[in-house]
């Protein structure tokens, strides 16, 4: 007995599952939203700053004085929290809003990816299960950052991907546009930019016709935007990326492979193995190997370039603040795609085998997907603590600078803060340094050595110098030792106000000038 799947009421009925499926897996979404603790993260505060600045006074700087310079990352969210800026939103309310709607829009994205690639449900409701479940999620959507925001871009990248390749007149424009927004929401966005763009010149090569309207909506879209936008930033910034490329540019880091194969096992592997696993049974029970249709196979060949040239930048980065696989994140679009395609294959190879076999590989590929959930509830404890800490961290740390600063020195003060320049420029609204070098020229692109640093802070003379303690025997790191230690700072400044978080292992020292 062949398992039969005719094309009427059995297809309606697992395509209601599928709909089910992702609407309680974003319920789940909703309810750990819900749970979760106020925070932002230091970086968002960086954002809110330049949102600030270009609102209220024209200029997308860090100070309003000096040179300019381009410490945010994503540029798409910068001018988002500026739009709010000037409708009197706050700007991080903005960044959190984003964030929100991001992820609560990415279980509806895979379903929408899965019908562009004619995936039989219920192939992207186990996807997108393993993708809703992930603790990581809500660390990511509440932090005031662009991560849920890059994830969700990436996958529309993808659904306009498949679309442009159903034949030589499908629309390009709409992958182009989406593919430069991507590129604006994080400069490492260009990989799966051009990979899909150069997709759908391969796939129409034979037909000039096609690939002439192709180059054309590409060139409107994607290639006159970007060449404006690097025009711009050269003009503005000395520079064709943000500074913080510069900033967290290191040698080999296999920390961010790590925390890539990390969610990939927590997440995904349970799943690709047992697809895997129903394909290879197709190809011994019928005697032959199903071949993806070629569409599957470009967007596959876009994604596996698209994933291993996103890592290996990220393995060339030291991140200033990394918290739950942060950068790893980045790459879930590329790796649900190639898991999807492996779904839909398996799904696929289901309908082909005897209905016992069908029905173990089936039941086998509900509990790849519920290990998925069972692991990410295991998470979520860890996440929610992990932002609560840092919130508590803030509010013990940092806030009580804020307030000395406000109260004890003038307007056009000057701040020097080492590392997380964020919610103390922000909130004091003072002239300030950034020695974690995201929104320092100098720092990020010229000193390379401890005797840099020191140079450059006696140099810029600060009023107030904010810095943090790694742990009780060291500051954050060389170059801050040797600022603090220097005769020259004892002679000058005086230790006023410090904050220790135990819980942490840190604290916060704020030290002021002397009158001279």
């Amino acid at each position: 007995m062949v398992l039969a799947w005719p094309k009427c009421p059995p297809t309606r009925v697992w395509a209601a599952v599928e709909a089910v499926v992702i609407i309680a897996a974003t319920m789940y979404v909703i309810r750990g939203l819900t749970r979760a603790p106020s925070w932002t993260v230091d970086d968002a505060w960086i954002v809110a700053r330049y949102a600030d600045n270009l609102a209220e006074h024209g200029r997308l700087s860090w100070n309003l004085d000096g040179a300019p310079v381009e410490g945010f990352t994503s540029l798409s969210s910068t001018l988002v929290a500026a739009l709010a800026s000037l409708l009197h939103i706050a700007p991080v309310r903005a960044l959190h809003a984003l964030g929100l709607v991001a992820l609560l829009l990415s279980g509806g994205l895979l379903f929408v990816l899965g019908r562009a690639l004619r995936a039989p449900p219920p192939a992207a409701a186990l996807v997108a299960a393993a993708h809703l479940t992930m603790a990581e999620h809500i660390t990511h959507a509440t932090s005031g950052l662009e991560t849920e925001p890059f994830i969700a871009l990436g996958l529309a990248v993808l659904i306009a991907l498949a679309r442009a390749l159903r034949g030589p007149r499908a629309s390009v424009l709409p992958l182009a546009i989406l593919a430069f927004v991507l590129t604006m929401t994080r400069p490492e966005g260009a990989a799966p930019s051009v990979a899909a763009l150069a997709a759908v010149a391969f796939s129409r090569r034979k037909d000039r016709a096609a690939l002439r309207r192709a180059a054309r909506s590409a060139a409107a879209g994607f290639g006159v935007p970007m060449l404006v936008t690097l025009a711009s930033r050269y003009l503005a910034y000395r520079a064709l990326v943000p500074n913080t490329f510069f900033a967290k540019h290191s040698d080999w880091n296999a920390a961010h492979l790590r925390d890539l194969a990390t969610i990939t096992d927590r997440h995904f592997i349970d799943l690709a193995v047992v697809c895997g696993a129903c394909v290879l049974v197709l190809a011994v029970v019928r005697g032959r190997t199903p071949w993806l249709p070629r569409r599957e196979r470009l967007i596959a060949v876009v994604s596996a370039f698209s994933l291993a040239v996103v890592a290996l930048v990220y393995a060339r980065s030291e991140p200033i603040m990394d918290y739950a696989h942060r950068f790893a994140m980045h790459d879930l679009p590329w790796v649900e795609a190639l898991c999807l395609i492996a779904s839909t294959a398996a799904v696929r190879a289901l309908r082909r085998v005897r209905a016992g076999t069908a029905l173990a590989l089936g039941a086998l590929l509900g509990l790849a997907t519920a290990s998925a959930l069972v692991r990410g509830l295991g998470e979520l404890p860890n996440e929610m603590t992990r932002m609560a800490v840092y919130d508590t961290s803030t509010a013990g740390l940092y806030r009580p600078m804020v307030e000395w600063i406000l109260a004890n020195t003038a307007p056009n003060a000057t701040i020097a803060v080492y590392p997380d320049a964020g919610i103390i420029p922000y909130q004091t609204k003072r002239r300030a340094i950034d020695f974690g070098r995201l929104n320092d020229a100098y720092l990020a692109r010229e000193a390379h050595f401890p005797e840099d640093f020191v140079a450059y802070f006696f140099a810029r003379d600060p009023d107030v110098l904010v810095v943090s303690q790694r742990d009780t025997r060291r500051l954050w790191d060389e170059a801050a030792e040797q600022i603090v230690s220097d005769r020259r700072f004892q002679e000058r400044y005086e230790l006023v106000l410090r904050r220790d978080a135990p819980a942490e292992g840190i604290a916060l020292m704020l030290y002021v000038r002397r009158t001279r």
